[in-house]
């Protein structure tokens, strides 16, 4: 499952349109997730697709104050979810999975925008556009096997 995150004032359905069937879309002002887009990937990515788990789960999660909100722990408590909250403007350093696990989805993700621009003689993507591209990118998603194998810290958190 995918949560996309337009920069915008208000989020057309047209941007929303042809992507991947369980994607959830969402804007911020800024285009970086605030309190409610994060509440809204909590509770319709994280939880939906780790309520079937059994025992707390860890969720590790940059130390921007945006995030936190006294909902958004009663959300996370309810569900049995541990937050864990880097320090602020550390997370390349200390997010395990951003240098072994996402580098390869970054990777081919470019090949996908090299492809595109190839294709279509475009020099970019429009918020239309995107839904599609991440679409036809399934092959972008990254699985625990391939998550503890990218990078030893990984295993780390895992546990």
């Amino acid at each position: 499952m995918s949560l996309v995150n337009y920069k915008g004032l208000h989020l057309y359905s047209n941007w929303c349109q042809n992507g991947p069937e369980d994607a959830v879309y969402n804007c911020s002002p800024s285009g970086w997730m605030q309190s409610s887009q994060f509440a809204n990937w909590l509770e319709n990515v994280f939880i939906k697709h780790t309520t079937k788990l059994e025992g707390p789960k860890l969720l590790i999660f940059d130390g921007r104050n945006s995030h936190l909100t006294i909902p958004l722990f009663e959300m996370a408590c309810a569900n049995n979810i541990e937050l864990f909250c880097l320090s602020a403007h550390s997370s390349h350093a200390l997010q395990p999975l951003d240098i072994g696990v996402f580098k390869s989805v970054k990777n081919a993700w470019r090949n996908v925008l090299k492809d595109y621009y190839r294709d279509t003689g475009c020099k970019n993507v429009d918020k239309i556009t995107f839904p599609s591209l991440l679409k036809n990118s399934r092959k972008l998603d990254v699985s625990l096997e391939q998550m503890q194998l990218g990078d030893s810290r990984a295993l780390v958190f895992a546990h």
